[in-house]
């Protein structure tokens, strides 16, 4: 099968162990073909996302999402989005995002942005600093209570929700054609609550930054409200980081898989 007949497929090509390039730091981790440190999934700044898994990488900043062809040499890491290019034959392009390996460990990934188009995508010439997701799934959460609601877009209106440590639900509904109008309580269980409490952790709360999307119209709105660890975490926009999309999902239908008490349908959420 030839390559440019997938474009879907993102190759990896892991450079030889050897001596570091010139101009490199000194302290900076030399890689080999047999390193897996990289292979998982990364979470960065500002709601960004990075998977590596086997010779496949995606990697989203915001509204951009994207597969790439990723050479590694050393501590030269290329993202190169040019389909007819092949590990081992490459050419420059416009579209290079090149950056230099800082820092790797088992659950950090330190990058440095060295083009302009790795700049921009981050923001920043410095230093952008990747946690494993694996390392938020095993750091211990405790969630105190969430609020969630989602407003405009192509639906009228807005619904809002409140889930507590306990799985109370509260849920409210203006305006949406779809949905029960009014105010209602309900009760997720067990294996609900589970699952949402898996989500939340899934999710990296520490680094859950939420983005807008300008410049289009009937664009859902969302807002999170997280009370955990003895924190809170508020965020507002239109677009929900990629790690955190299954939490999204669940609390966009969970209300439809609980069983509803009507309330004073002039209550307000508490």
């Amino acid at each position: 099968m030839k390559l440019y007949q997938i474009p879907i497929i993102v190759l990896l090509s892991l450079g030889s162990a050897g001596t570091l390039q010139a101009g490199m730091p000194k302290d900076a981790p030399a890689l080999s073909r047999n390193d897996s440190m990289l292979n998982r999934e990364w979470i960065g700044p500002d709601g960004a996302y990075l998977e590596i898994k086997g010779i496949a990488a995606f990697l989203s900043v915001g509204y951009r999402h994207r597969k790439t062809f990723i050479e590694l040499r050393d501590t030269l890491l290329n993202m190169n989005r040019s389909y007819a290019n092949t590990p081992g034959h490459e050419q420059a392009s416009s579209a290079d995002e090149n950056f230099r390996i800082l820092q790797l460990t088992g659950d950090t990934l330190a990058l440095k942005p060295i083009n302009q188009n790795a700049a921009k995508l981050f923001k920043t010439g410095g230093r952008v600093l990747f946690v494993s997701r694996r390392y938020f799934a095993t750091t211990p959460f405790k969630l105190q209570a969430i609020e969630y609601s989602c407003a405009g877009g192509k639906r009228p209106g807005s619904v809002r929700i409140k889930i507590d440590s306990a799985g109370k639900l509260q849920f409210k509904s203006v305006g949406r054609v779809a949905d029960p109008k009014g105010f209602f309580k309900g009760q997720l269980s067990t294996a609900q609550l589970d699952t949402l409490n898996r989500f939340l952790q899934n999710s990296a709360i520490d680094r859950f930054k939420m983005s807008w999307l300008l410049g289009f119209k009937d664009v859902d709105t969302y807002t999170f409200k997280i009370h955990y660890n003895n924190k809170v975490l508020e965020e507002t926009g239109n677009i929900v980081p990629y790690f955190g999309v299954d939490l999204r999902d669940f609390l966009d239908r969970i209300y439809q898989e609980v069983t509803l008490e009507r309330g004073n349908d002039d209550a307000e959420i508490q």
